[in-house]
């Protein structure tokens, strides 16, 4: 997949999909699968994302799934003041049509763009029947009379509600980094952690214990993940630590992905560490249930 950060290109016959896409939740793989299967290049075109809300998934997240997709090409600009200032005009004649060479749209029903939002999709498809390519304009999707959006999934992982995130997702959220040194309170406990250093824009869902899927290699490994500031140690900070079942092997420095598949308790305070250890050891035996 090819990645652009500027303008700095020139597409022939492209089938582009338009949007912030914070989450590539169900409603947008219908976008991108309507570009997936025209014949011509699938390009989407989005934004980095913006720092003032919780995203559901870094920048680099939300390239590894439009790369598995299989999208040819994303470009992802910055939103800065020049494009945010850009006419509706402007956006499809430089930019759709001379930069993109576009073949065909495909948007949702609220879609809007140019200078204080003066174009949205029925002008849109106006402009492709005046200048020669095709528009899509799909409706929101609703699941369990729901209308899915990026809202909602950050909702309802704040609320715990991983099941049903994971549905509107079409994939189990998750983290990706680096493996850190933690206190290694989990080893002295016969239950070592990998402990992973978190984006402060990423979201953090409902503190407690997950049921969780660890990459690690190239395998997956089940595991049980713990989101919190562990106050039966006087934690401060929130912390995502992981206990990867049957596995023992030396990954600091590695690249981890941790799956998040089921809610499996709320955070709690223990008297003793004793008392943290046999919870622990009873989140475990309900992880392997699942």
């Amino acid at each position: 997949m090819e990645l652009y950060k500027n303008l700095d290109f020139r597409f022939e016959k492209s089938a582009v999909c338009i949007g912030k896409f914070d989450g590539i939740h169900a409603g947008h793989e219908l976008l991108i699968q309507d570009i997936l299967k025209r014949s011509e290049r699938s390009v989407v075109f989005t934004f980095e994302p913006e720092s003032k809300h919780a995203n559901i998934y870094t920048e680099d997240e939300k390239l590894d799934i439009l790369n598995e997709l299989g999208v040819d090409a994303v470009v992802s600009l910055p939103f800065t003041p020049e494009l945010k200032s850009i006419s509706s005009e402007k956006f499809v004649n430089d930019i759709l049509i001379k930069k993109m060479g576009v073949a065909f749209v495909s948007v949702g029903e609220d879609f809007c763009y140019g200078h204080m939002r003066s174009g949205n999709a029925k002008t849109l498809k106006k402009a492709g029947e005046k200048k020669g390519f095709d528009v899509c304009i799909h409706e929101k999707l609703k699941w369990d009379e729901r209308i899915i959006s990026s809202t909602l999934v950050r909702n309802l992982l704040t609320e715990g509600n991983i099941n049903v995130a994971n549905k509107y997702l079409k994939r189990a959220f998750f983290y990706t980094g680096e493996v850190c040194h933690g206190k290694e309170l989990g080893r002295t406990i016969n239950f070592p952690t990998v402990n992973m250093l978190i984006p402060e824009t990423k979201i953090i869902p409902k503190c407690g214990v997950y049921a969780s899927l660890t990459h690690v290699r190239g395998e997956v490994h089940r595991s049980v993940t713990n989101i919190g500031i562990r106050p039966t140690v006087n934690g401060e900070n929130i912390n995502v630590e992981t206990h990867i079942l049957d596995f023992n092997e030396d990954i600091y420095g590695l690249d981890i992905k941790v799956e998040l598949t089921e809610f499996i308790r709320p955070e709690l305070t223990f008297a003793s560490l004793d008392e943290l250890k046999g919870q622990i050891q009873i989140d475990i035996n309900k992880r392997k249930a699942l």
